[in-house]
């Protein structure tokens, strides 16, 4: 049939569309299935060309390794933001963030360079040298810590977490009358966290000032029932003075407290087990 003449007959113009637009569909519904039925699996990841490409690499290996932390799935977070770091070399959040997922999986060594690679691209971010200054705790390299946590102060630092970390490098080094300053000054910034005053408690109760040392344990406890050390230390503390049965109670509830914490831990490490093994099995 000539073109004019299949132009002659409108019903088969139609036919011929709606076979067509079927054909369409029929192709994108396929292209996302494999050959067995179902989605196909994501293929392997190839480096796109031109900077948009890029960017929205960038930002699915992004958004997916944030996902991962969120699971505390920190291997596959790290395998993720090598991806998105190899596509932004220069962008100082991303080599920050991959020295938080090491630290957090427990290599707190390649955080650390991770951190100074970040801090080398942006040295103007405290945020970089809190997480510096956490790894290098991790790494009982307590100078380095101590420096790295004064450098985010100079950068503009207003968290009291900074001046309570300060005070517990002073306190690893028993530097207690420095611990109890830095932490006094974290109170200062935030008088509703509850570290502080245990560990003020602990502090005067290492320099022998045990009714001190109890006042910091209660107001911690009053900001927080539930906070296992100052239970820990008020039951010592009383079972020592004039005040077992106080002591006994609160030593009961530490044990309740730490049996619940470690069920928890118990809980986590069975998960990571389990995306382990799932890991090993996929093909």
């Amino acid at each position: 049939m000539s073109v004019p003449e299949f132009r002659k007959w409108p019903d088969l113009r139609k036919l011929v569309a709606r076979i067509a637009a079927f054909a369409l569909a029929g192709s994108v519904w396929f292209s996302g299935c494999a050959e067995e039925g179902g989605p196909s699996p994501e293929p392997e990841w190839q480096p796109s060309e031109g900077p948009i490409s890029i960017d929205l690499d960038w930002e699915r290996f992004d958004r997916k390794a944030r996902f991962a932390l969120r699971q505390d799935d920190y291997q596959g977070a790290i395998e993720l933001l090598h991806r998105a770091c190899d596509l932004r070399p220069q962008h100082a959040p991303g080599w920050d963030l991959l020295g938080s997922a090491y630290t957090l999986a427990g290599r707190p060594g390649i955080g650390a360079r991770l951190f100074e690679k970040a801090i080398a691209i942006d040295p103007d971010q405290a945020i970089f040298f809190v997480h510096l200054g956490k790894s290098l705790m991790d790494l009982t390299d307590y100078e380095g810590a101590r420096a790295a946590y004064q450098k985010a102060l100079e950068a503009g630092a207003q968290s009291a977490k900074v001046h309570f970390d300060l005070g517990m490098v002073a306190e690893r080094q028993d530097r207690l009358r420095d611990a109890i300053g830095h932490f006094e000054d974290a109170i200062g910034v935030n008088a509703n966290f509850a570290d502080p005053y245990y560990w003020l408690g602990t502090a005067h109760e290492k320099l022998g000032d045990g009714t001190v040392a109890a006042n910091w344990f209660e107001k911690a406890l009053e900001l927080n029932p539930g906070h296992m050390g100052s239970h820990y230390g008020l039951g010592l503390l009383y079972l020592r003075g004039d005040r077992p049965d106080a002591g006994r109670e609160h030593m009961e509830t530490f044990q309740r407290l730490r049996d619940e914490r470690l069920a928890r831990d118990e809980r986590v490490r069975e998960r990571e087990r389990d995306r382990e093994r799932d890991r090993l099995a996929s093909p």
